[in-house]
């Protein structure tokens, strides 16, 4: 998903809660690749769910947050990124995932629908 997100122009950005351990063998990985922006919280000196995680992303990102589809397996992160203006939803797996960017307009329709 992230490689058919990322070769349509999709922008995408990774809001990770990682220590800088992981932030930097992440870097290093193939798949992060796929990301337009990544943020370790370990980097930034805040983490989700508090607020100005969110104004670090969005800076980032340069996007109003109304703009922004964010998904996370933790549902105060979900009400966190909801609160701070963002279309935000609780991860429930890849398959679900394909339909909701469907649904936003993301990811063409099934061929044959």
């Amino acid at each position: 998903m992230l490689a058919e997100l990322s070769a349509s122009g999709t922008p995408l950005a990774l809001l990770s809660n990682a220590p800088g351990s992981f932030a930097r063998q992440a870097e290093r990985s193939p798949w992060v690749e796929h990301f337009h922006h990544v943020v370790f919280s370990a980097d930034v000196g805040t983490a989700k769910p508090d607020g100005e995680i969110w104004r670090v992303l969005l800076d980032r990102l340069g996007a109003a947050p109304g703009r922004c589809l964010f998904f996370d397996d933790r549902e105060p992160n979900v009400t966190a990124a909801r609160a701070a203006g963002l279309h935000a939803l609780r991860w429930q797996g890849a398959e679900w995932a394909r339909e909701v960017l469907r649904s936003y307009g993301v990811l063409p329709a099934p061929s044959g629908d």
